[in-house]
This record gives C-alpha cells, sequence and structure tokens, in this order.
C-alpha cells in the first residue's frame, strides 16, 4: 500500500512539473507575440529602449526559456534519461534571462514588471529543477 501512495505522488508530481513547464513555454509564445505586437505592452517591460536592442534578446530566449520549457515539460512527463540535463540547461537559461531583465531594469530606470515575472519564474523553475532532480529508482 505504502508503494501505491508514492507511486501515486510521484505521478503527480511529474504532472505538475510537466504541466508548470508546458505552460511556461505557450505563456512565453504569447509573451513574445504581445512584444511584437502591443507597443505600449513593450513600453511597460522595456522603457524607452530602442526596439532593436529588445529584439536582440528573442533568439537567446526562445533557445533557452522557450524550447527549454518544452523540452522539460516532455522529458518530466517521458521520465526521459536526459531530464536532468534538461532542468539544468532551463534553470540557467531562466536565470541568465532574469539577470538580464534586472540589469536592464537597473540600468534603464524603468521596466521592473519583467524582472518581477522572470524572479517568479526562476524560483519556480529551481523548485521544480530541485525535486525532480534525483534519479527515478528502476523498476
Amino acid at each position: 500500500m505504502h508503494e501505491k501512495v508514492n507511486h501515486c505522488q510521484n505521478i503527480n508530481r511529474k504532472n505538475l512539473a510537466s504541466c508548470f513547464f508546458l505552460l511556461q513555454g505557450i505563456a512565453s509564445i504569447a509573451w513574445w507575440y504581445q512584444m511584437f505586437s502591443n507597443d505600449r505592452l513593450r513600453y511597460i517591460f522595456f522603457g524607452p529602449l530602442p526596439w532593436d536592442v529588445v529584439r536582440s534578446f528573442v533568439g537567446p530566449d526562445a533557445v533557452f526559456y522557450l524550447v527549454g520549457s518544452f523540452l522539460c515539460a516532455w522529458a518530466i512527463k517521458q521520465s526521459a534519461q536526459y531530464r536532468v540535463a534538461a532542468l539544468l540547461l532551463m534553470t540557467g537559461g531562466c536565470g541568465y534571462a532574469t539577470l538580464l531583465n534586472v540589469g536592464l531594469a537597473c540600468t534603464i530606470k524603468t521596466g521592473w514588471v519583467g524582472p518581477c515575472l522572470m524572479l517568479a519564474s526562476l524560483v519556480c523553475t529551481v523548485i521544480m529543477a530541485f525535486s525532480h532532480s534525483q534519479r527515478e529508482p528502476d523498476k
């Protein structure tokens, strides 16, 4: 009976983490869509920063944050052997994006919405990474 309870808890934990990373990837797509299409919203996040500077972050963000989120969702759901590597990559990418946002907000002295959201994302990503970094027992 105890083994069955642990199995159910493991499945629920796996589903929660997988859904978190899936939603984070979808939110990233929606956010970048809004940054490209809504000047007012872009100003809230980036202040008076030239659009060319903002666009320079799309590539790294797409690779490490957006694709990394989907990769983690899949790797956790499938219990893939490289899920720890995916989680480390995602944590590093999220940490980089968070530091970049904080540095940007400090430099332009506005746009603190981005760093606050990224900090929340980083905390959740680190929690998910720690909770799924242990090797699962062989079946």
